[in-house]
Formats: C-alpha cells, sequence, structure tokens
C-alpha cells in the first residue's frame, strides 16, 4: 500500500492542534506522551510465528473539557524492530488517531463513574527483509466501541492526584488488509480491478464476534495548582482480525505525559 499518506498525517494533525489552541480558552488541555511499547505480533499471512520486541512510542493527545463530557483526541507513533524465536527480525511502524467521548455517570465522594464511545483508526506497515516476496505488509482498521471506566480523585497539599481506568472493546468497524496470494488488498489484485470500487471490494467488516478489538488505559495524574500535570499510565490494546488470514497483537505502553492546561 503506498505510505505517502502515513508520512503526512502528523503534520495535519500537528497543524489542526495548534490551529485549536490558536482559540484555546479553559477547559483545554494538550498532553504530549512518550515511553517504550512491549509488542507480541502475529500475522499468519506472513509467518506462523509470534514476533515480539520494544518499541518506541511517543504522541500529542487534545482534551476538551466541558462540565457535562470531554472528548479525547489522541495520536500515537510506534516504530521499532521485532524479532521470531530464530531472531528473524521485523522492522514495525503504527500510526493511531483515536477519540474518546467520555460522560461522567455518576460521583460518590471522590469516585467517579465514566461512560463513552470511542473511534479508533490504525495503520500498521510490518516488513521483513529476508523474505524475498511479500516482504512488506500493511493492515488499516477503523473502529467504534463502548467505554466504561472508574476515575478518583483526592486532595494532596493544595494539589490533586487522580486515577483513572477507562476501559473499551470495539462493537463494529471495518479493516483493509493485504490479500492471501500478494501484499495488495483482495479489490486490486484481479485483473482491471481497482480505484473505489477495488476499495469497497477489499474492505471487510468487523464484527464482535469475529474480530476484536480490546483495550484498558490506567493512568495516574498529578495535577498542580495551575491545573497543569503530570502522570504515568499504561496503554494495553488487543487486535484480532480473522480476514483473510488471522493476524493477533498485543501491545502495552508504559508512558509519560506532561499535561498542560490552555488559557
Amino acid at each position: 500500500m503506498n505510505t505517502k499518506l502515513i508520512r503526512k498525517l502528523p503534520l495535519v494533525l500537528l497543524l489542526w492542534i495548534v490551529t485549536t489552541t490558536l482559540y484555546a480558552q479553559s477547559g483545554h488541555r494538550l498532553d504530549v506522551h512518550a515511553g517504550m511499547a512491549g509488542m507480541a505480533f502475529r500475522d499468519r499471512g506472513m509467518s506462523p510465528l509470534l514476533y515480539t520486541g520494544q518499541l518506541l512510542s511517543g504522541g500529542l493527545t487534545y482534551c476538551l473539557m466541558q462540565e457535562e463530557r470531554e472528548m479525547v483526541f489522541d495520536f500515537t507513533h510506534q516504530r521499532g524492530v521485532i524479532h521470531n524465536a530464530y531472531s528473524n527480525h521485523c522492522r514495525y511502524r503504527s500510526l493511531a488517531l483515536s477519540t474518546q467521548t467520555i460522560y461522567p455517570l455518576r460521583s460518590y465522594g471522590m469516585h467517579t463513574l465514566l461512560l463513552g464511545w470511542t473511534n479508533h483508526n490504525h495503520f500498521h506497515i510490518h516488513q521483513n527483509e529476508q523474505f524475498t516476496n511479500f516482504s512488506e505488509r500493511s493492515d488499516y482498521f477503523t473502529s467504534f466501541g463502548a467505554l466504561l471506566g472508574y476515575r478518583a480523585d483526592k486532595a494532596l497539599n493544595g494539589r490533586k492526584l487522580r486515577f483513572e481506568l477507562p476501559v473499551e472493546v470495539a462493537l463494529l468497524g471495518f479493516y483493509l488488509r493485504p490479500s492471501f496470494v500478494s501484499n495488495a488488498p483482495k479489490g486490486y489484485v484481479e485483473p482491471g480491478s481497482g480505484g473505489f470500487r477495488g476499495f469497497l471490494n477489499s474492505i471487510d467488516p468487523f464484527v464482535p464476534w469475529n474480530d476484536w478489538f480490546i483495550g484498558a488505559h490506567p493512568q495516574t495524574t498529578l495535577v498542580m495548582k495551575n491545573g497543569n500535570g503530570v502522570s504515568i499510565g499504561y496503554r494495553f490494546q488487543w487486535l484480532g482480525l480473522n480476514e483473510p488470514v488471522r493476524i493477533t497483537m498485543a501491545n502495552g505502553y508504559w508512558n509519560v505525559s506532561l499535561k498542560t492546561t490552555l488559557r
């Protein structure tokens, strides 16, 4: 698949955030996060073996905080080298654009239940230079799902210590993957196929009884008196897609985030 779009996405997202912050008022926040992710990955269209390794990770998060809801827009980029048990390596890169709309349901003192919905858009490229054929494979998927979470706040010497645990599961979506016999999606394999019709013929539905995407994102934040903060978090995601051949991925991203309130 063409990788030019993936290289332009970070610039587009950065310009969008900068444009937004020019008119920001109280209730807007920009987070910068970075860390390392542990990856376990198996693409049976490439190899039946499991590939594991560490990925350098980082990104930006923009939060719009209103009285009745919170909207979170996140961009995360990961890259690194993963290996199988026989030291064969694979270069891995990914971009993820996601949104969360969160509604605080009910508070019990310092404890709050959260409910919302999520949208994830992920693009992965993995390249095995030892393979003569089909050395590069790429996957794209979009999903929509539900979010259930818990939040606890505790006063701490004029500051606030906040713990959050949102859990999400995808309920519907679609994905675009290489065909079983080629790096190209199945809609572009047959002679004469291509264009928008080829794109439509390449899409497989993302349905929960056949495919899975589950995430949990615990995070502890120290909020300063001026509203800024620093947090330590862990983002775990598990993905399973079945068409045209099965791919599974587990990703655990340990990160430190600097949170800046925009006024």
